[in-house]
């Protein structure tokens, strides 16, 4: 799985405006009405712990005009981490200290994230509430007949141009 292009489905089915970087495909921009970020993936732990710095800061630099006149967005500035690595004697108290980091942006490093579902976890901190079919898709028409309990009969008069009274006498037989 390309975890960017994954990420950034995600992201804009959740309401974001996303970009990618111009010179770094694994490096993703992202942005709503009183959020920004970017999520950028490394091969492995030791290159995230490695390098996460450096990605940070540059972020930084180049949107340091935008947070200084966007009091609200430069409060919920975020950084993520990720990568499909699973670290084998890597420590993990390094994740904790670069998420217990809060200079410059809030910050979320994730290893392991190799699945739809992996990058979902690792996004829920910047998520909106939802339900958790939110990112499903799904068919309206069975959904409100699931959620009005009619029978297909009644249900494509009332969603058709039956009359009211035709509406009502299919109504009366359902009962």
């Amino acid at each position: 799985m390309n975890i960017i292009p994954e990420t950034n489905s995600i992201l804009e089915l959740s309401g974001y405006k996303t970009k990618y970087a111009d010179a770094d495909a694994n490096l993703l921009y992202f942005e709503d009405d009183c959020l920004l970020g970017f999520v950028t993936v490394f091969s492995t732990v030791s290159e995230l712990s490695a390098q996460w710095k450096e990605k940070h800061d540059a972020f930084l630099t180049k949107n340091a005009g935008r947070l200084r006149v966007s009091p609200l967005k430069a409060w919920n500035c975020y950084s993520i981490f990720l990568t499909p690595d699973d670290p084998d004697s890597f420590p993990m108290h390094a994740f904790l200290e670069i998420e217990d980091n809060l200079q410059g942006t809030r910050k979320i490093a994730r290893y392991g994230v190799k699945t739809h579902k992996d990058i979902i976890h690792a996004l829920y901190p910047i998520m909106p509430i939802q339900n958790r079919v939110a990112l499903i898709p799904e068919n309206f028409l069975d959904r409100v007949k699931e959620r009005v309990g009619l029978k297909d009969r009644t249900l494509a008069a009332f969603l058709g141009s039956a009359s009211p009274d035709e509406i009502a006498n299919l109504l009366m037989e359902e009962e």
